[in-house]
């Protein structure tokens, strides 16, 4: 029997909110919504399959869609590329609309937008926020965008505020100090300068120190744990790209090498296709997908090559051995087990493996584009400094292990009015292969269908791949994926999946070749301007090891089965009042234990002051799950260029505040308090980031300075 919690520590919150909805009534000034409130729609979009993305950073999204916002794409000249960056349009919408714009001549007004095959009221409404309607702008001056552009400066501040086992000092030094195993503070700090033209030219840095790792002292004598520094330039004579000091590399299908976000399953059914810039800035915190050093695109004519070379120290779990010199014994670095990619470093362990490993990195890209047909090869090599040796587990026998690997890939796309093909096929070097190729397909005005096949052979090898699939790496597997948009009568919208796939060698949990299934289904339904609601239903059935029910040391495999349906509704009361509700039920079977289920609920409200520059956001949450199997993720609201996609399990509610100001034009201030409370346990988390109690809260605090 479900519970549903309250708490003493939420209901002033809980009272607030029910004031805040109660002024709805006496609200009658309209004034547009927040700047940032569009893309924060579309990035909740992007993270919809939050349990894949809760990793990813999408800062260099948002950077990037809030370019385009404050200088829009002109409708009349944006070419695919431009508009395959917004994230959001499947190819089979930018080819619609560069056919309208082809067969009908320039457009007039983005109204027109709605004419176009494949678009809804809500995907043009999207689209609307980040085009514009003017003539071709005549050749910027240099002088122009380096002076002319916008300075930016972030000030962010993150920390939990019960103390955490970690910080606890529990160790004593041989003088009888206590110490704690993390170093440093639980405070996490970041700040930011950038100063960009559009998206023509950008330059900046960013700095970083996360909770435990220490600050001006210690083994941080420098300040921050993590630095980064990037000069980016766009079309500068014969150089479509340049690209200086930390930048990402995306190419092909990204089976050989794809740094940063890709799109993966979810909301969005028929962006399958990846078509970006092979070269962007990287401005973010994730301290390991990028690359530092140089490289740039030249185009000539139909054709375009880009190159890149890339140095860096990274961390990884080292293996030292022991040599004998004339006079004592040293410690070297004989090879190392793993790439750690969290980039934390609280404690000796983590302080030893940082930066232990040299990494060099080097590829180019050589393609000839035309309007329906592009075709490409691609280069990547990478060299260690030591050989990597991944644990001897039987599902590691073909991962990539040495001290350097070469991938070289083939891709092509052929883009038709009403056909949409594409595909890339790479090798690594011990010989194996990978490919990957799809299709997509206007069956009628109002019927898109996408198909995608993909076979990773179990030997292949890469480093920095992320291509589509039900992996994270594309390696030991095979799948078919077939998705179909349905626009069956105005103001409704159906999308739907199904994706069929096998691995036939071992993978981590599963000790046997498998195979699984995976459905989705949503309907969105548009009301009008002030109401839209969608719901929608996911099912994945896959097998894994069974739960141990004897003493066989052989493992079984069984089907595991996880479903969830959701139902989500989105309502603007005015320009200033939007409420946002979501009910969410999860289950799950093993095929061997009792069948486990989980329930989420929420409610968002949002509200802008009339008489005072200040937006509020809250929201009140209640959760319970029976196993950490039927947890349920949510995208939350944060301060700028920050994510929020925990996960919810055990009995529990959660609320979370937060207020953005408008000082002045040129300053803005953020402050945010989150606390999550469990009913069922007297702890929350483990190991070193544990909890004595049951009440976890966090404070998030940001300034930023524009001129």
């Amino acid at each position: 029997m479900f519970k549903y919690p309250f708490s003493i520590h939420i209901r002033p919150i809980l009272m607030a909110v029910l004031l805040i909805a109660s002024l709805s009534s006496s609200i009658y000034a309209q004034i547009p919504t927040s700047d940032l409130e569009t893309i924060e729609q579309l990035l909740e979009r992007l993270a919809e399959d939050a349990e894949s993305a809760s990793s990813v950073d999408f800062n260099t999204i948002l950077e990037s869609l809030e370019d385009y916002r404050l200088q829009p794409l002109n409708l009349n000249t944006a070419t695919f590329e431009e508009l395959a960056e917004l994230q959001f349009l499947s190819s089979q919408q930018i080819i619609a609309l560069l056919a309208y714009r082809e067969a009908l001549g320039q457009f007039a007004t983005v109204y027109e937008l709605q004419m176009v095959n494949g678009f809804d009221l809500v995907s043009a409404k999207l689209l609307a926020n980040f085009v514009v309607i003017q003539a071709p702008e005549e050749k910027i001056p240099i002088k122009r965008l380096f002076l002319k552009g916008k300075n930016q400066l972030l000030i962010r501040y993150q920390e939990i505020l019960e103390p955490q086992s970690g910080f606890v000092k529990s160790d004593t030094l041989e003088d009888g100090t206590a110490v704690s195993k993390f170093k440093g503070s639980p405070a996490r700090i970041a700040m930011r300068y950038r100063y960009n033209y559009g998206n023509r030219l950008s330059y900046g840095f960013t700095a970083e120190k996360d909770p435990g790792e220490e600050f001006f002292k210690g083994s941080q004598k420098r300040g921050f744990d993590f630095y980064s520094a990037h000069v980016y330039l766009r079309d500068v004579g014969i150089f479509k790209h340049i690209a200086l000091g930390d930048f990402e590399v995306k190419l092909g299908q990204g089976l050989a090498l794809w740094s940063g976000f890709g799109t993966r399953k979810g909301e969005d059914v028929l962006n399958l296709f990846r078509q970006e810039f092979p070269l962007k800035k990287y401005t973010s915190v994730n301290e390991t997908t990028f690359f530092r050093g140089a490289a740039a695109t030249i185009g000539v004519g139909k054709w375009e090559a880009t190159a890149f070379a890339s140095y860096k120290k990274i961390d990884g779990n080292v293996l030292s051995g022991i040599v004998d010199t004339l006079d004592s014994f040293q410690e070297t670095i004989e090879a190392f087990s793993s790439i750690q990619t969290a980039g934390l470093h609280r404690t000796d362990a983590e302080i030893e493996d940082r930066k232990a490993i040299q990494r060099f990195d080097t590829g180019a890209s050589l393609q000839y584009k035309s309007d329906h047909f592009s075709v490409g090869a691609n280069a990547f090599f990478s060299k260690f400094d030591a050989p990597l040796q991944p644990s001897d587990t039987p599902y590691n026998r073909f991962r990539f292990n040495g001290d350097q690997l070469l991938n070289l890939s083939v891709d092509y796309r052929v883009l038709l009015s009403g056909l949409s093909l594409w595909g890339e096929t790479a090798m690594s070097d011990n010989g194996a292969m990978a490919t990957t190729n799809g299709a997509l397909i206007d069956i009628a005005d109002q019927i898109s269908m996408g198909l995608l096949y993909r076979n990773y052979s179990k030997k292949y090898q890469s480093l920095n791949a992320n291509a589509f699939g039900e992996s994270s790496r594309p390696q030991n597997e095979e799948g078919l994926y077939i998705g179909a948009e349905i626009l069956p009568v105005r103001k409704f919208r159906l999308q739907v999946y199904a994706d069929v796939f096998k691995h036939p060698f071992l993978k981590f949990r599963v000790d046997g070749p498998s195979s699984g299934v995976e459905y989705f289904a949503q309907l969105n339904y548009s009301l009008n301007r002030s109401v839209e609601m969608y719901a929608r239903y996911r099912n994945e059935n896959k097998q894994r090891n069974a739960p141990a029910i004897s003493d066989n040391i052989i493992n079984v495999l069984s089907h595991h089965q996880k479903s969830d349906f959701r139902y989500n509704i989105d309502y603007r009361a005015n320009y200033r009042l939007r409420f946002k509700s979501r009910l969410q039920w999860s289950w799950y079977d093993n095929g061997v234990s009792a069948k486990q289920r989980g329930f989420f609920l929420s409610q968002d409200v949002k509200y802008s002051l009339q008489n005072i520059p200040l937006d509020l956001t809250a929201r009140f949450a209640l959760f319970e799950t029976e196993s950490f199997d039927t947890r349920i993720y949510a995208y939350e609201s944060s301060v700028l260029y920050d994510f929020s996609i925990p996960f919810f399990a055990d009995r529990g509610s959660r609320f979370y505040v937060m207020g953005k100001y408008e000082w002045s034009r040129n300053v803005s201030c953020w402050l945010r308090f989150a606390q999550t409370y469990i009913a069922n346990e007297e702890t929350i988390s483990s190991g070193d980031t544990q909890i004595d109690g049951n009440v976890q809260s966090e404070i998030r605090a940001m300034v930023r300075l524009k001129w």
